[in-house]
């Protein structure tokens, strides 16, 4: 095998004019795992890798070297304009692009169109056998692993990639990616891993893994694990944190179903500082929300007494919700919400916009109905645009109640009583951060489309499913947040005719072919 000069890079951003806190504290922590461990197996494989990841800063042409075989690019849809113009970029320098990460999960059919490769589940093998005659293509293939990977590369040989990340973040900040398990063991109907099988990976490795941690970035360091659900092999994570002998921090994403008093003592033994669990809704998705048999009032009043309970033992908690789901009409989804805020008052609410990204156990169903609207990629990021027809209000009355919701959770009032409930520093750092830039931000945004939504007709019926055509409001949005990176996206992106076009010409070509046209085997 020939020994090859191969790039990777993790787009964690796609906007050039993200608050401060956002680009400079957030970002460079939000660094994948599997980019990392693609980039262990080329070397494994006798390659030379080249890793680099964006967050708003970096000059990304300049990054890597002139005479380089294969890109690696990985990125959430919100990079996907991006991540297409780099490929374009890198493509008539005669480098085989590959892509990899959620939007090739989500999008491969409409990714192909702009790169040699689009991956959706990766393991070593899929990289070796791609490695070994890479070549440029005029339709990109699209290869999956048949399975997970069993096992991923250790923290240690990881580390020089990770290395990357540390020396862009704060000193006050500084967080570490490491996987337990994969896949999610519920199944809520807009989640990308509820079809994903839950499988945890052998526990024996974590224990070298935080070891590595403490050795090589100190105590100070948070690990960040990115479990879709962690904690399902609860004793498990905690024997493995155990026989570490490791004093780190942690941060993780679970259910509350499984955070009871008795685990939550353990967590708090164990430095866990920031738990963030998935509410979702007040009338669905019952088992992951931590009261299964209840819902409306029931459920809110126990979910706020059970999140007041988790902050007695972790100072951070970040209670997840979906806004729009068919679940929810009516008031009483709002203002439940607002009573939360007023019962749980350390508790910061996130709010995502119900998306589709076209992968999830509702998508076939919201494309059957023909509800799912072909909104810009890049403002797909669950906060930006809702991409489906929502079924119980119109979306004037929907943004009225997401601005209204908003201005009582990031009012100076609950910032205060929130800032308050916590003596720990790093917490109030980051509800500070997170307040003056996501809330104020988001807010500001709501405030924009509701105007759009009242003042341009064919916006309105685009939101209403009534005409195809995006509105030219999107792609503006989309230039101001690429800048200079906009010059290297295709041109028929960046217009409402060019990218319905483009859309309906990789359903048109998904139609007629195979719609996961490998296995992993490229040679």
């Amino acid at each position: 095998m020939r020994r090859l000069r191969v790039g990777v890079l993790d787009l964690l951003s796609n906007d050039l004019h993200e608050p401060y806190f956002q680009r400079r504290v957030l970002a460079p922590n939000y660094s994948s795992v599997m980019p990392q461990c693609v980039g262990v197996w080329a070397e494994e494989l006798g390659h030379q890798v080249f890793y680099e990841t964006f967050t708003g800063r970096e000059e990304v042409l300049e990054r890597f070297p002139e005479d380089l075989d294969v890109l690696f690019i990985s990125c959430f849809s919100r990079a996907s304009f991006l991540a297409y113009g780099l490929s374009q970029a890198f493509r008539r320098k005669g480098v085989v692009t590959v892509l990899g990460g959620p939007h090739a999960r989500s999008f491969f059919g409409h990714a192909r169109r702009y790169f040699d490769y689009v991956c959706l589940l990766t393991d070593r093998e899929l990289i070796r056998s791609l490695l070994s005659g890479p070549s440029q293509q005029r339709q990109g293939l699209v290869l999956e692993a048949p399975e997970q990977p069993r096992s991923l590369p250790g923290l240690r040989e990881r580390s020089r990639f990770v290395d990357v990340g540390i020396r862009k973040s704060t000193f006050l900040f500084r967080a570490v990616p490491i996987l337990g398990s994969l896949g999610c063991p519920y199944s809520c109907g807009f989640c990308v891993d509820a079809s994903i099988p839950y499988r945890p990976l052998p526990f024996e490795g974590l224990v070298d893994d935080l070891r590595c941690v403490e050795e090589r970035y100190g105590q100070s360091t948070m690990v960040g694990w990115h479990d879709p659900n962690f904690g399902v092999r609860f004793k498990d994570y905690m024997r493995a944190i155990d026989l570490s002998g490791t004093r780190l921090m942690h941060v993780a994403e679970s259910s509350l179903s499984i955070l009871s008093e008795a685990r939550l003592r353990a967590l708090e033994e164990r430095r866990f500082v920031a738990m963030l669990p998935g509410i979702e809704s007040w009338f669905d998705c019952g088992p992951k929300g931590g009261a299964a048999k209840l819902v409306g009032e029931k459920k809110a009043l126990r979910v706020a007494e059970h999140l007041n309970l988790v902050q007695r033992h972790i100072p951070y908690v970040q209670a997840n919700f979906v806004l729009g789901l068919d679940s929810d009409s009516g008031d009483e989804p709002w203002s439940l919400t607002k009573r939360f805020v007023e019962l749980s008052p350390g508790v910061l609410p996130t709010f995502s916009l119900m998306t589709d990204f076209g992968n999830a156990p509702l998508s076939e169903e919201l494309r059957a109905q023909g509800r799912t609207l072909r909104v810009p990629y890049p403002l797909l990021d669950n906060n930006f645009a809702v991409n489906i027809t929502l079924k119980h209000y119109s979306p004037l009355e929907f943004y009225d109640r997401v601005i209204d919701l908003n201005e009582q959770c990031f009012s100076r009032r609950a910032f205060w009583r929130r800032f308050r409930t916590t003596p720990h520093w790093l917490v109030k750092l980051i509800n500070l951060g997170r307040a003056m830039g996501e809330g104020r931000g988001r807010l500001a945004h709501y405030r924009l489309v509701r105007e759009r939504l009242a003042k341009d007709q064919g916006f309105h019926r685009f939101a209403k499913g009534e005409q195809p055509l995006a509105p030219e409001s999107f792609f503006q949005d989309i230039r101001r947040q690429l800048g200079r990176y906009q010059e290297l996206v295709p041109p028929e992106l960046l217009t409402p005719e060019g990218f319905l076009g483009s859309v309906e010409a990789a359903e048109g070509a998904c139609a007629r072919a195979p719609s996961r046209a490998a296995t992993g085997n490229v040679a």
